[in-house]
This record gives structure tokens, sequence and C-alpha cells, in this order.
């Protein structure tokens, strides 16, 4: 029987970087929501993390699938003219369209919420935050099929939460109390607007700002047709996603929506174990389903489970034990959110036991199966949440967010072992 030892020994150098680069973005985002928990009323902390939450949905809906795009297209030709020619095809269409969206989304939203806004502040200030993450998103996938790992990982917001937990320190020094709405907003903008000049400076120093038209050839073809394929896969997980934070945004207070979201921020550093598990497996899962060794896969699955639970049982544990203590680092407020913690905490650790499941199921030919399983999911959250959240609130969230996330991993680990049966009998 093939041994634990045997799948994770000789681990290549770039996944042991790739982790070490993606346990620094987990903790940035970590640091960022205990910045925001200790240096804003928590009323102020629940209407900062959900307005970055929007900013993850506004760069989403904008970018149209042209993210997935890019990220083939730059592993098929290089950073070489013709990509940087996709690149601002992408961007004269993206932008405007973010901006557009941008503004009416926040807009509406924290108009519904009661938030006054300053208009002349407002409008540029989402205009330099949506132009700046639109880029980052995208250009995070350029470097991401140029094998870049480093330009990779910051662009996914790693820099900007590094950033901008700079700019809240500095407040929080100068002004030595509590800081206001407007100096947060003030700071994401000012935050996002110096990666966007690194990423130009980066750009330009490296490839330069010379470019080759796009060719409405099979290439060009094939990119718009990634494009609107992934448009749709995205649209749906994104709507797993953040659905939850909208619901409790809007039918809860912005001090249970600052909870949950810390309680989610700290249960998802769990998924540094999946993380490792994935890496180190997929190409091995790959490489069996590819020579048609349905044995041979079917045990690396399960020592792949075995690797994810051994990293992250311990965790669970240690959050179970220590979560009171953890929340109580990011204010006094945040301890009565223990339970939503524990909640969220044990969806992850359901998450470890059945191992990469979305990803092996995705990587054996069952695309479709996954679709359909994280859309089950999906409603399974939307009907639960409606019920829950004007009941629960915060706690409703995290029973809605968890029971959806065990339902489409439950799932995804039927769909694979009736794949393997399927390969079995053809085999």
């Amino acid at each position: 029987m093939l041994k634990l030892s045997s799948i994770f020994k000789r681990v290549p150098t770039n996944i042991v970087y790739s982790l070490m680069l993606r346990l620094i973005s987990i903790a940035s985002a970590f640091f960022m929501s205990m910045f925001v928990a200790k240096f804003f009323t928590i009323h102020d902390s629940g209407l900062i993390l959900f307005f970055l939450s929007l900013v993850a949905i506004v760069v989403s809906l904008s970018v149209r699938g042209f993210d997935i795009a890019i990220s083939k297209i730059a592993a098929e030709n290089g950073d070489g003219l013709k990509t940087l020619g996709y690149l601002y095809y992408i961007f004269k269409r993206v932008i405007p369209v973010g901006i557009i969206i941008s503004l009416f989304v926040f807009f509406f939203l924290f108009t519904y919420k009661g938030v006054v806004l300053e208009l002349n502040l407002f409008v540029p200030i989402i205009i330099i935050i949506t132009i700046s993450h639109v880029v980052m998103q995208i250009m995070s996938f350029y470097y991401q099929g140029i094998s870049k790992l480093t330009m990779t990982i910051l662009c996914q917001r790693t820099l900007f939460n590094i950033v901008f937990c700079f700019t809240i320190g500095f407040g929080f020094i100068v002004y030595n109390n509590k800081l206001n709405l407007i100096y947060a907003f003030s700071s994401i903008a000012f935050s996002s607007f110096i990666i966007l000049l690194f990423i130009i400076v980066y750009t330009a120093l490296s490839s330069g700002f010379k470019y080759q038209s796009v060719v409405k050839g099979k290439q060009y073809f094939q990119f718009l047709n990634l494009q609107k394929n992934s448009y749709p896969v995205s649209i749906v997980q994104l709507i797993s996603m953040y659905l939850v934070q909208l619901l409790l945004f809007m039918l809860s207070s912005p001090q249970d929506l600052a909870g949950y979201m810390v309680a989610v921020k700290i249960s998802s550093v769990m998924a540094i174990a999946i993380l490792a598990s994935t890496n180190v497996v997929v190409p091995k899962i790959v490489k069996a389903y590819k020579n048609n060794e349905i044995t041979k896969l079917d045990t690396i699955y399960l020592e792949s489970i075995k690797f994810a639970s051994f990293m992250g049982i311990p965790c669970a544990t240690m959050i179970f034990i220590f979560g009171y203590e953890i929340l109580g680092f990011f204010g006094e407020s945040y301890k009565s959110y223990y339970i939503v913690l524990c909640i969220l905490t044990g969806s992850q650790l359901i998450n470890c036991i059945t191992g990469s499941s979305d990803m092996v199921l995705t990587y054996i030919g069952g695309e479709v199966e996954h679709k359909r399983n994280v859309i089950a999911g999906m409603f399974v959250c939307a009907l639960l949440s409606i019920v829950l959240i004007p009941l629960y609130s915060a706690l409703g969230a995290a029973i809605s967010a968890a029971i959806s996330a065990i339902t489409t991993n439950a799932l995804d680990y039927i769909s694979i072992n009736l794949r393997k049966k399927v390969l079995l009998e053809l085999t």
C-alpha cells in the first residue's frame, strides 16, 4: 500500500515556496481583519470588512471570466508582446464596466443602510479602488500563467493587506483614538493606489508598455470561448462565497456582520491544510487518471485525506479550546461570537476530512458534477440564510454557511466514488 511519506517526500521547491507565500497571504488577511477590529468601532468594522467583500464582488462581476482566459493565454504565449496585447484588450473592456457597477452597488447598499456618504470624496475613492483591484485581479492570473509565484500571490490582496495595515497603524499613532469610516475608505483607496503604482512600475521594468494588437484568429476565439464559459462558473462561486455576508449586511446589524467576518477569517486559517494537500496530490491524481490507474488514484486520494486531517484536526482543536481568547485579540466585543467561530471551524474540519474533493473531482473529469454540487450548496445556503439570519443573525449565518459547505463537500465525495466505480467498470 502506498504510504503517506511516499506521497509527500521530495516535495518540489516551488510547491514549498508557493505554500509559504500562501501562508503569508492568509496571515496578511488575518492581521488586516485584526487591525480593523481593534482600531475601529465594532459597528464601523462590520461596514469596512463588508466593503472589502463588496470590492471582491464588484471585481468578479467586472472581469467577467477574462481573468481565467488571460491565465491560459499567458501560459501559451509567455510574457511577450502578444500577451500584453491581450491585457490591453481586457483592461479596455473591464475597467469602465467595473466603475459603473461599483458606483451603483456601493451607493445603493450604503444608502440602504443609512451610511452618510460625501459624494465629492466617495466617487473618486470608489473609482481608484475599483481600477486598482480590477488590475490586481487580472494581473494575478496573468502572473500565474507565466509562473511568477511571488507576483501572483502579492496581487491577490496580500500586498494590499500589508499596506492597509500600515496605514491603519499610522492613523492610530497620529490620532491615538478609534478611527472613523472616512479614514478607513481613504486608507483603502491610498493602499489600492500604491499597489496599482507598484504593478505599473514592475510591468514597465519587466515587460515595458509595448504590445501587439490582438489578431482575430483561432487563439482569439478560443480565448473568448474560455472567457464566456468561465463567467457563469465564477458567478456561482461568487454567490456561494458572499451570499451569507450580503444577507447578513441587509438583514442584521453591522456589529453581527463584523463578528461573523472575524470568525470567518480565523476559521479560514485551516485552509492551509487543504492547500498543502491539494498542491502535492493534484499532480499525482492527474497522472494516475491519465494512465487509467484507478486503484492508485483511490489510494492517493485517501492518503490526501489523512494528510489534510493530520494538519486540520490539531488546528481545529486549538481553535475550539482557545477560540474565546483568540477572539479577544480582536476586541472584547468579539468574544460573544465564540459559537459562530466553532460552527465555521467545524465546517472547515469537515472540509479537511473529505480532502481535496473539489479538485479531485474536477481533475478526474467531473467538472459538470462539481458545478451541480456547488449550485446545490448555493441553494441550500440561500434558503437557510433567508430563514435563519432574521432569527439568529450571525449564528444563523454561520449555520447556513456551514451546512452549505458540508453539503457541497459531501456531494463531491459521493460523486468521486460514483465516478470511480464507472471508471473501474470501463477498465
